[in-house]
This record gives C-alpha cells, structure tokens and sequence, in this order.
C-alpha cells in the first residue's frame, strides 16, 4: 500500500502541474484585456478561443470609420498583425447590421448547444460598443447564429486570414 502511494502522489502532482502550466502558457485571448477606447460610433474588438489554441487564434478590432487590425496568433513566432481598411460598402454594412441588432437583446440570450470550444472547435467573443454602449457576447454562451451581424463577423476571421496570412505565405 506505501508502494502504491509512494507512485500515484507524484504522479498526481505531476498531472496538477502540468494542467497548470499548460493552462497559463495557452495565452487564451479575453475580451476583457481589451483597453476602453474613447471611439464614438461604432467598434467591434473580436477574438477566437478554443481548438485553434495549439496554432494560435486570431483576433480583430474595427473602428467606425473602417480602420482595422488583425492579429494572427502565432506558438512558433512573433504574432502576424495586419492593419488596413474595410471599404466604405464593408464599413457602412457593419454600421447598419450592428445598429439594427438588438444587442441587448442578444447579450441576454442564451446559447443551447454544445460550446465548440469544449471539443476543440472555433467559439468566439465579442464586445461590441455603439454610441457608448457596450456589449459582450460570446458564441458559447449567447445565441449568436441567428443574427445576420454576427455572421457577417465571424466571416471577417476567414476573410482577413485568407487577404493577409494565406497571401503572405504563398
């Protein structure tokens, strides 16, 4: 009975360590670490969570007038950053879609499926401020797949990948 704990202590402390190490090292992007901007209008800060935490995520910020920069998170290298503008039809879209959806209403819904996250997929969050309002949302816990804004930006993560990352690797 010692032998036995004499092993499965260490290991144990071994497995806690190492759940601890991976879980700082991940450098899961927050919302939150997101400094308050003193933009009126429209800004949208987006980032990826989960499965494409082993290769990095990816996270974007658009500001009202079409400005944007988009960072590619990279485990092997300095992180890619893009900085460019929407066009003006891009920008004016967005602007209508986010000031049409009733964000509100969206934050306090609730999402009822599984979190992709949970099984190394893509979930996403947001935070969204028009005219001083400022709204969280995130795909795993609010529901997001019926709104027209939210899939316009999450199609910006394919979007600026396949214009900045792809066409730099080729």
């Amino acid at each position: 009975m010692k032998g036995l704990l004499i092993i499965l202590i260490p290991t144990f402390l071994i497995g806690f360590l190492a759940g601890i190490f991976v879980y700082f090292i991940s450098g899961a992007s927050d919302v939150d670490e997101v400094p308050e901007s003193e933009i009126e209008g429209v800004e949208i800060i987006a980032n990826t969570y989960g499965g494409c935490e082993l290769f990095g995520c990816s996270s974007y910020r658009i500001v009202e007038d079409g400005d944007y920069i988009y960072i590619k998170e990279s485990k092997t290298s300095d992180d890619d950053r893009f900085e460019d503008s929407l066009s003006d039809n891009q920008i004016d879209e967005l602007i209508k879609l986010s000031e049409e959806t009733d964000l509100e209403e969206i934050e306090e819904s609730y999402y009822e499926g599984d979190c992709p996250a949970y099984v190394d997929g893509i979930s996403y969050e947001f935070k969204i401020m028009v005219d001083g309002e400022s709204y969280k949302l995130d795909s795993c816990e609010n529901d997001l797949a019926s709104s027209d804004l939210f899939n316009k930006l999450i199609d910006y993560f394919r979007i600026f990948y396949l214009i900045h990352v792809e066409d730099n690797d080729s």
